[in-house]
C-alpha cells in the first residue's frame, strides 16, 4: 500500500520511516528544495547559520534511536545557556543548565525571584511529566478501545495520582490559564516573566494573556523531557 505524505519536515520524515518499517510504501512530497520543514538551519547572513524557525531540536530520544540517526551523522550539543534575555538598560538575564548559575543571574533583577526559581522548575517538571506520559503513547481508539488503550489510560492515571494533591491541583488549574497569570504568581521581574513565557506562545496564534497558553508551556516542557533536554543538532 502506498501512502502520500505532504511535507518533508521532521514529522513527515519520521512518519515515512515508520510507514516503511511497517511495510508500506511512503511517497514524501516537498515544495521546497530542502527537506526539514521547521527544523531547518539556514544562512541568515554570510557566514552566520542558525535555526530558521524551530530553535530547539524537537526529536524525541526514542525516535533518534529507532531511526539510528547517529549513524547518519546526527550529533547533539547541549548549550550551557538555554536562554538569554537582554534588558533595555544594558543588563541581561540568562537561564543556564546549572540552576545555581541561573539563580545568580536572576538575583541581579530580583532576589525574591532567584529564591523562587528552583521551586518553579520543580513544579513545572513534575506536572509536565503527566503530559509526557500521554505523548509517549498512541492515542486511543475512541469507538473501539483495545486492552492496550485501557492500560495506557491506567498508566497515565497512576502518573497523575503520583503527583499528589498539590501538584495534581496545579495541573488541573494551570492548563486553562494564561501563561501571564501563571508567571505572575511566581515572579515579580517583568524580564524573567517575559523570557519564560516565550515557549508558551512560540509557533502559536496565542499571546501571553490567551487562555490555555500555560498548557502550551507544559507541553513544551514535556517534549523537552522526551527529547532528553534542551539540545541542538551540531551543524544544524
Amino acid at each position: 500500500m502506498s501512502v502520500v505524505i505532504i511535507g518533508a519536515g521532521h514529522n513527515g520524515l519520521v512518519a515515512a520511516h515508520d510507514l516503511a518499517k511497517a511495510g508500506r510504501k511512503p511517497l514524501v512530497l516537498e515544495a521546497r528544495e530542502q527537506v526539514g520543514g521547521g527544523a531547518i538551519t539556514t544562512e541568515i547572513h554570510p557566514g552566520f547559520r542558525c535555526p530558521t524557525l524551530t530553535h530547539d531540536t524537537p526529536v524525541w530520544a526514542a525516535v533518534v534511536r529507532d531511526m539510528d540517526l547517529a549513524r547518519h551523522g546526527l550529533q547533539f550539543v547541549t548549550p550551557a545557556v538555554e536562554l538569554f534575555a537582554p534588558a533595555g538598560d544594558g543588563r541581561a538575564l540568562a537561564v543556564h543548565q546549572d540552576p545555581r548559575q541561573t539563580a545568580a543571574s536572576i538575583a541581579g533583577f530580583s532576589a525574591r525571584d532567584a529564591a523562587a526559581y528552583a521551586s518553579y522548575r520543580t513544579a513545572i517538571e513534575r506536572v509536565s511529566a503527566v503530559l509526557a506520559s500521554l505523548f509517549a503513547s498512541p492515542p486511543p481508539d475512541i469507538d473501539d478501545p483495545t486492552g492496550r488503550d485501557l492500560w495506557n489510560l491506567l498508566a497515565t492515571a497512576r502518573t497523575f495520582r503520583g503527583l499528589g494533591r498539590k501538584d495534581g491541583y496545579r495541573l488541573l488549574r494551570w492548563g486553562p490559564m494564561p501563561v501571564s497569570d501563571l508567571l505572575h504568581e511566581w515572579f515579580e521581574s517583568d524580564l524573567l516573566r517575559a523570557a519564560l513565557a516565550g515557549p508558551a506562545v512560540s509557533g502559536t496564534m496565542l499571546g501571553p494573556r490567551s487562555a490555555g497558553s500555560s498548557l502550551v508551556l507544559l507541553m513544551r516542557d514535556a517534549h523537552a523531557r522526551l527529547a532528553q533536554g534542551a539540545r541542538r543538532a551540531r551543524g544544524g
